[in-house]
C-alpha cells in the first residue's frame, strides 16, 4: 500500500505539470454534455426504456426529454471519471518505457501491479475532481440535487467504490496484455466503448429486451443505473416491463436491489481474480520469452 501511495503521488506531481491536458479533458466533458443535450432533444427513447418515475408518469415529450437528458448527463459524469484512468493505465508501461524510468522503478522494487495501480489512482483523482467541477453545476440546473439525494450519498459512495474497484481491475487486466504484445492497437478502445454501451451512456439499455440481463450483470452498468435512480428520482425504482422484456428480476425494487448486490459482489470478485491471474501469468511468460527485459 505504501508503494502504491508513493507511485500515486509521483504520478500526480507529474500530471499537474500538464495543465493544458487537464483543460482539454474538461473541455471534452463539456462537449459531451452539449452533444447529449442535442441528442435528448431530437431522440426519444421508446416507452418502457426508462422507468416512468424518471418522468414522473408524465408521458409528454417535454417530460421524457428532460428525463432522458438527466439519464445521459449522469452517464457522462461517471465516464468522465473512469475513461482517462482506464486509458492512462493501459498506456502506462509503454509510456514509462519511453520516459526511460521503467528500469529504475523495477530495480527499486516497484513491481508491475504497483506501477499500474499508481497510474490508475493518480488519473482517477484528477478525473474525479475535474468531472465534478464541470458537471455538478448542471446537476443543480436540472434539479437533481435534492434532500433525498443528499441523504443517499452514503449509498452512492459505497456503489461508487465498488465500480471504481471494478474499473481498476479491468484496467490492470487490459494493461497486462502489453507485457506480451507491445502494440495492442485498438484493444483499449474496444473495451472502453463496450463498457460505455453496456452502461447506457448513449441510450437506455433497458430497451434492449433479453440482452439487458447480460449487460446489467456488469458492475458499472448496474451501479450507474442505481445511482441514476437516486439522482433522478431520489430512491431506487423497479426497471422495465417483465412481460415485454421477458424476465422479471427487476419487476420490483427488491428484485432490482438484489440483482444490484449480486452484480457488484460477483462482478468485482471475478475481475479481481482475473486481473491478478493474468498479470502473474503474463509477467511469468514475459520473463520466459525475454520480453520483460523491455520493461
Amino acid at each position: 500500500m505504501r508503494k502504491v501511495t508513493q507511485m500515486t503521488v509521483r504520478n500526480l506531481q507529474y500530471d499537474f505539470k500538464y495543465k493544458f491536458k487537464m483543460l482539454l479533458n474538461s473541455l471534452y466533458t463539456m462537449i459531451n454534455l452539449a452533444l447529449f443535450t442535442v441528442i435528448a432533444k431530437v431522440v426519444q427513447p421508446k416507452m418502457g426504456a426508462l422507468p416512468p418515475e424518471y418522468y414522473q408518469f408524465d408521458v409528454s415529450s417535454g417530460s421524457i426529454e428532460l428525463a432522458f437528458m438527466k439519464f445521459l448527463f449522469i452517464g457522462t459524469y461517471f465516464w468522465a471519471i473512469f475513461t482517462h484512468p482506464f486509458e492512462d493505465t493501459v498506456q502506462c508501461l509503454p509510456e514509462e518505457t519511453q520516459k526511460g524510468t521503467i528500469g529504475m522503478l523495477l530495480t527499486n522494487g516497484i513491481d508491475i501491479p504497483v506501477i499500474l495501480m499508481g497510474r490508475f489512482w493518480a488519473s482517477f483523482i484528477i478525473s474525479f475532481i475535474l468531472a465534478t467541477i464541470v458537471v455538478t453545476p448542471f446537476f443543480f440546473l436540472l434539479g437533481m440535487v435534492t434532500v433525498d439525494l443528499l441523504l443517499a450519498i452514503p449509498w452512492i459512495l459505497v456503489v461508487m467504490a465498488s465500480m471504481t474497484l471494478f474499473m481498476l481491475c479491468v484496467s490492470l487486466w487490459v494493461a497486462s496484455f502489453s507485457l506480451l504484445f507491445k502494440k495492442t492497437g485498438v484493444l483499449s478502445n474496444v473495451f472502453i466503448y463496450g463498457l460505455k454501451v453496456a452502461t447506457g451512456m448513449y441510450f437506455p439499455i433497458f430497451g434492449l429486451g433479453r440482452s439487458t440481463l447480460i449487460l446489467e450483470s456488469i458492475p458499472v452498468a448496474s451501479g450507474i443505473d442505481f445511482i441514476r435512480d437516486l439522482f433522478i428520482v431520489g430512491y431506487p425504482v423497479a426497471h422495465g416491463n417483465p412481460v415485454a422484456i421477458g424476465f422479471g428480476w427487476q419487476e420490483t425494487v427488491v428484485h432490482w436491489l438484489e440483482f444490484l448486490v449480486q452484480s457488484q459482489v460477483i462482478g468485482v470478485i471475478a475481475l479481481i481474480v482475473i486481473s491478478i491471474l493474468c498479470i502473474k501469468l503474463f509477467v511469468k511468460k514475459a520473463k520466459l520469452i525475454g520480453s520483460i527485459e523491455t520493461y
